[in-house]
């Protein structure tokens, strides 16, 4: 039955419906927040989103946008919808050259992926990020509130399995990014959601 779900949430008009019905038009309106403070002051002139979806944060941005996600009928609604460079790509194998964006982005990627495949993500973001260039990454988190059952029940449903407690992946990024010159953490919470967002100088 779970499997079933996750097979219709491959169509990008039942995604999009789920993230309504589900409340994560609230989570995503405080990521737009936080992008809109956090990029006031810096330049973003060439950005790319990783596991960008339908697209549905590309208008977040002033720079000239690219979009990549593995799931090609994500790519085809997003091109359709939103401007910007779409394609289709694997986010632990991006076919970009070395340091080629000023900001690299990704929202609710790594709970997807593995411990293994997580690294590489991490390390694909690095290399395609510009010297001086920032990186940002969202994601969700197993609840830090116990008694947040509704959460709890959520983060069991996902279709991405590994989701993990907000200090795992704060170790997880301060260890993959050691070499960074300032890494912030940011806590959302938009009940039954956990969001941490993690900012890194490169």
């Amino acid at each position: 039955m779970l499997k079933f779900f996750h097979r219709l949430l491959e169509n990008p008009k039942i995604y999009e419906l789920m993230q309504k019905l589900l409340g994560g038009e609230r989570v995503y309106k405080a990521i737009r927040e936080f992008i809109k403070v956090q990029l006031k002051n810096i330049s973003n002139n060439n950005v790319l989103d990783v596991g960008c979806g339908t697209g549905f944060l590309s208008d977040c941005f002033s720079g000239a946008y690219t979009g990549v996600d593995i799931n090609e009928t994500y790519i085809k609604k997003a091109e359709t919808k939103r401007k910007g460079v779409f394609m289709v790509a694997d986010a632990t194998k991006l076919p970009f050259a070395p340091e080629t964006y000023d900001l690299v982005f990704t929202v609710g990627v790594l709970h997807h992926l593995d411990l293994s495949s997580s690294k590489k993500l991490l390390n694909e973001l690095w290399r395609v990020c510009r010297p001086d260039g920032k990186i940002i990454i969202v994601d969700g988190v197993i609840p830090s509130n116990k008694l947040n059952f509704i959460g709890f029940i959520l983060a069991k449903l996902d279709r991405g399995r590994y989701k993990i407690r907000g200090k795992k992946f704060r170790e997880m990024i301060n260890d993959s990014y050691s070499f960074s010159k300032k890494i912030t953490f940011t806590n959302i919470i938009r009940f039954p959601y956990e969001i941490i967002i993690a900012y890194v100088y490169k």
